[in-house]
């Protein structure tokens, strides 16, 4: 799966969350929701890189590393395969 198509997974569960969360189902369905729609968005916190030569900072999303997050589990598999 390539990246824009991970984030656009997450988008459209951003587009619908408030109707996903007002459905009646288990936990950790909506924590799922919870975790896929708030990774690398800055809302888990960010970490900031800055070059050497102090010009570029940049400012990266934490992931939220659920299982169900294609954003998370795209990299672990990959990692997974390459061992």
């Amino acid at each position: 799966m390539s990246k824009s198509s991970e984030y656009i997974i997450q988008n459209i569960f951003n587009c619908y969350k408030s109707q996903l969360l007002k459905k009646p189902m288990p936990l950790k369905h909506h924590k799922a929701v919870d975790a896929i729609t708030s990774c690398q968005s800055g809302e888990r916190g960010v970490s900031a890189y800055e070059c050497d030569d102090k010009r570029n900072l940049t400012l990266i999303g934490h992931s939220c590393r659920h299982r169900s997050c294609p954003l998370c589990a795209a990299r672990r598999r990959h990692q997974w395969v390459e061992e």
